[in-house]
């Protein structure tokens, strides 16, 4: 059986999670200069014998409410620091142990484990999580979100939040 291109599997897959997320009230984010792609960070991880493709947004306090819509008050990025992860796969399935429960987030030089996670949406090949660290986001330098299976995705924390 012949696999589909990975390239077209991960638009497929971006269309989808879009989609949801406008039917279910998290939009894409909209600044003065489009799309926060500065937010958005991805990498490539092999985690329980499965090559995955993971993408990052940064959810900041200004990007909040495009970012998350009917769902900011409940992900609050005032109080926390909020990741949109999206995973996805030209495997059969993604591993069953969600990448994000199994993250850190490096600040300051701490390791951070999620104080919440929310599953967005989940096929087989892609899932869309949310997470809260208990970090407040009025950090300085870098912060780095360190998967399993040896994936970093680094934000400077003055670009995202316009404090350079």
């Amino acid at each position: 059986m012949k696999h589909p291109n990975p390239q077209t599997i991960r638009q497929f897959v971006l269309a989808a999670a879009l989609l949801t997320a406008l039917v279910i009230g998290l939009a894409p984010a909209q600044t003065g200069g489009g799309v926060v792609a500065d937010l958005t960070q991805s990498t490539h991880v092999t985690y329980a014998g499965v090559d995955i493709e993971v993408e990052a947004t940064w959810v900041t306090p200004a990007a909040e409410a495009s970012l998350l819509a009917s769902a900011a008050g409940d992900w609050s990025a005032s109080t926390g620091i909020v990741m949109l992860v999206h995973e996805s796969t030209t495997a059969a399935e993604l591993p069953s142990a969600m990448l994000g429960s199994a993250s850190v987030l490096a600040v300051e030089g701490q390791g951070v484990r999620p104080e919440v996670i929310g599953l967005v949406e989940t096929h087989a090949a892609s899932r869309v999580t949310l997470l809260r660290f208990p970090v407040t986001p009025d950090q300085t330098g870098k912060i780095a979100l360190n998967l399993p299976g040896k994936g970093v995705l680094v934000w400077n924390v003055g670009d995202c939040l316009g404090t350079k």
